[in-house]
């Protein structure tokens, strides 16, 4: 199973690397809309979520609701829901809203700071790669997954026409999903 799973991660890869490189033409594009990707660094931020976009079940622009850090059971971690409100299903069918559990937060005094553990702004909107899991989503990807948006008007930033590109030559060619 997990031989598969790498399989067709690699191949979602060379099918990417097909459609931004040698063959920009495919599905309607022209190097005009084509990412370059040499003006991505490789392992940026950047190139980690669009190498994942295509092996999410959705992808949305969400915006924080709210947030709840709060005890494990056992008292030994402490965890935070965040509430997000979908504002557009990029991919796939999202539900209206989305609760994503971290770990890391604050509760009383005191705090659990997680390095690679994802957190949201109020008033920020983000790009989401999700994968259903047996209990609800989760993000594809961990940090990799989660790109907040330099515009205030998500419908304006130049991240998402660039994310738009990606999504649509590799599921229509026999991406990862």
């Amino acid at each position: 199973m997990r031989i598969k799973k790498h399989v067709g991660q690699i191949f979602a890869t060379l099918v990417l690397f097909v459609v931004m490189t040698i063959q920009p033409g495919i599905a309607g594009f022209s190097r005009a809309n084509a990412i370059d990707a040499s003006l991505i660094p490789p392992f940026s931020p950047s190139y980690c979520f669009m190498i994942l976009a295509p092996q999410a079940d959705i992808i949305v622009v969400a915006s924080l609701v709210s947030s709840h850090s709060y005890w494990s059971t056992g008292h030994d971690l402490i965890l935070t829901d965040f509430v997000l409100a979908t504002n557009t299903s990029l991919y796939g069918t999202a539900p209206d809203t989305i609760t994503i559990v971290e770990e890391g937060g604050e509760v009383g005094d005191v705090g659990l700071a997680v390095s690679d553990a994802i957190s949201f702004e109020d008033g920020a909107s983000y790009v989401i790669l999700l994968q259903q899991g047996p209990a609800g989503f989760r993000v594809l990807g961990g940090a990799n997954g989660v790109r907040r948006l330099q515009s205030t008007d998500p419908a304006q930033d130049p991240f998402l026409d660039q994310l738009k590109t990606i999504i649509r030559p590799v599921r229509t060619y026999g991406g990862a999903k």
